[in-house]
């Protein structure tokens, strides 16, 4: 049975739903396989407040917030030396979400259902190629039973470790240690002393880690995480216990607790792809590239590629002429996601207090593939720029404390997802490294090419003055938020140095 659709999506997790929801929204005909039947299994997971624009801008904040999902203000980390307290916000007002991923799921499923996607239930068997592009998909229909085929303008391949485009194009290579995370769900445990017992844990042992979330049920969802060459010695079941013998934020918490089934495995190996985009698809979500479990963004970076391909996608079919624009904006956009996040997931095994151990050392040298040719500014350098800009700023004011651009910031045009489409527009840009990661985001509302020239002068306060005046926009809050933050992200990136005047 030959069929045709807009788009073929590949699956209906986070990344697949988003992507569809925006589609159904821009007006795309929309078709869904998702092999499995939802509510699914998931390994559970925090949420960051950072999810919460993206959850509104699918229209699902408000059933996720009905959804009785616990909210967390921050992090418990242990490295061996007692608990260590990480809140989102200074005074503890940000909050994220403890989700049951079944239930989550399900809502971003079923919302992309009533906003007009064909969701199909379906085993995918092969990819149609037409002239060297992915045209299509070939799948047992596991309703009828049927054998089906669907061409559409482009196939998006949010799978998620299936990776179904990027293992049959030869695309994924693995970019870390082989790393396994046992899961298991707990009934009957002892609220926490030391921290609250809402907080994602992070805890760190010489040969393992070990993940923990309350969820809106009343049970403890723990997954412990270690090399899977342990495995030839002895069953997972007993690595499991082990670490949670030897845990010192939780073995008093699950003492006289109870699980309700053996450990599940789930291959928490760090992978990426040589292409996210080619002729005819995108990879979204963990089809592109998965990042280590300890970063907690495998949602966020779900739902932000579902968003981004929608744009890709919209530009694409309505402007065919900026299909190579488009589609290289993706893989960049992607590349740029898996260096961050392989440079966070670096600084937790680097910062382990057991970098000594192999488990912790070999990992801290891992990364993802393609961003080892210039890797991005470190995590907790740029939180240490941002926090001295910060500091400097309050101490000495914004006439006192000035700004001098280095000669490696310039302006260029690039691709930029805006109101649904890919455009060019101008950018900051680092000329020292590769496109992937050079491009820096500016809020809507700050023009680089005014505010560049600006960026040489005796005074913050001056600049933003200078820039209301020539930009012909009010010197207002918002105008200003949007400058600090450009600024900000600048001063992170090691492009601007500060002066003080005398």
């Amino acid at each position: 049975m030959l069929e045709h659709s807009d788009v073929v999506i590949i699956g209906g997790g986070p990344a697949g739903s988003s992507a569809g929801i925006a589609l159904a929204a821009l007006g795309h005909r929309v078709h869904v396989l998702e092999r499995r039947t939802f509510p699914r299994f998931q390994i559970g997971e925090s949420l960051p407040p950072k999810v919460g624009p993206l959850l509104e801008l699918l229209g699902v904040q408000k059933d996720v917030d009905a959804a009785g999902f616990v909210r967390m203000a921050g992090t418990t980390t242990s490295r061996g030396a007692g608990p260590e307290r990480h809140l989102y916000s200074p005074k503890g007002v940000e909050l994220g979400h403890q989700v049951d991923r079944g239930a989550f799921d399900q809502i971003l499923l079923e919302r992309s259902r009533s906003a007009g996607c064909s969701l199909v239930q379906a085993r995918v068997e092969g990819l149609v190629r037409s002239e060297g592009a992915v045209s299509g998909v070939v799948f047992r229909d596991e309703e009828t039973g049927t054998r089906r085929t669907m061409h559409g303008k482009l196939v998006l391949d949010a799978s998620g470790g299936a990776r179904v485009i990027a293992r049959r194009l030869g695309l994924t290579r693995r970019s870390s240690e082989k790393t396994v995370a046992l899961y298991a769900r707990w009934k009957n445990a002892k609220p926490p002393r030391d921290f609250p017992a809402e907080d994602t844990v992070f805890e760190m042992q010489e040969d393992g880690w070990i993940w923990s979330v309350l969820l809106g049920d009343g049970t403890r969802s723990v997954t412990v995480g270690f090399d899977v060459g342990e495995l030839r010695h002895r069953s997972g079941e007993e690595r499991y216990h082990s670490a949670l013998a030897r845990s010192e934020l939780l073995r008093g918490v699950l003492e006289g607790a109870v699980m309700f089934a053996p450990p599940r495995a789930h291959d928490a190996t760090w992978y990426d792809a040589s292409a996210y985009a080619g002729p005819g698809f995108l990879l979204l979500g963990d089809a592109g590239f998965v990042a280590d479990p300890l970063t907690s963004q495998g949602v966020y970076k779900a739902i932000h590629s579902g968003l981004v391909a929608a744009s890709v996608v919209n530009t694409i079919t309505a402007h065919p002429s900026d299909t190579e624009m488009a589609t290289s904006f993706y893989d960049r956009t992607q590349e740029r996601l898996a260096a961050t996040y392989g440079e966070l997931a670096r600084s937790f095994y680097e910062q382990s207090g057991y970098e000594q151990s192999p488990f912790w050392r070999d990992r801290a040298r891992a990364g993802t593939l393609r961003s080892d040719r210039l890797p991005p500014v470190p995590f907790s350098e740029r939180a240490r720029r941002r926090s001295e800009f910060m500091d400097q700023l309050t101490r000495l004011g914004g006439d006192r404390l000035g700004l001098r651009a280095r000669p490696e910031l310039i302006v260029e045009m690039r691709a930029v997802a805006s109101e649904g489409l890919i455009r060019n527009r101008a950018c900051f840009v680092d000329r020292r490294r590769p496109l992937a990661l050079g491009t820096i985001d500016s809020p809507p509302g700050v023009q680089p090419e005014r505010l560049h020239p600006l960026l040489t002068s005796p005074s913050i306060a001056q600049t933003f003055q200078t820039y209301a005046e020539q930009a012909n926009v009010p010197g207002s809050s918002e105008t200003a938020r949007g400058l600090m933050e450009t600024i900000s992200r600048l001063i992170e990136e090691g492009l601007i140095e500060l002066v003080v005047s005398v």
